[in-house]
């Protein structure tokens, strides 16, 4: 069972005993692929979605890739991609803005 930033005190006293598997979070601030607040990344958790952009296959060969590729059984297109990259402060991260280019965010 997740307890989150929504979770009320009197929510977690009414139900079953808290367990040695149950979390709760006390703190949080996000910036992920699919949600721009920890209220949209916390209603992405709790419905069981997922934060990738699948891409059609029309934008996946606009992105350079082979029909080959595209349609091989091992292919996933999916990418968790994160809006405003150009707001990332490489330099808090230790990291040169040369590298910060060169870098795939996914990693």
């Amino acid at each position: 069972m997740l307890y989150g930033p929504r979770t009320s005190y009197r929510k977690i006293k009414q139900g079953s005993s808290l367990s040695t598997k149950d979390i709760a979070i006390v703190g949080m601030a996000l910036r992920v692929p699919g949600a721009t607040s920890l209220d949209e990344f916390w209603d992405t958790v709790t419905s069981g979605r997922d934060c990738l952009t699948r891409p059609d296959k029309g934008a996946q060969e606009r992105a350079g890739l082979s029909g080959r590729n595209i349609n091989d059984p091992d292919h996933v297109p999916a990418k968790p991609l994160l809006d405003d990259c150009k707001s990332f402060d490489a330099s808090f991260f230790g990291i040169s803005d040369i590298q910060a280019r060169l870098m795939d965010p996914t990693h």
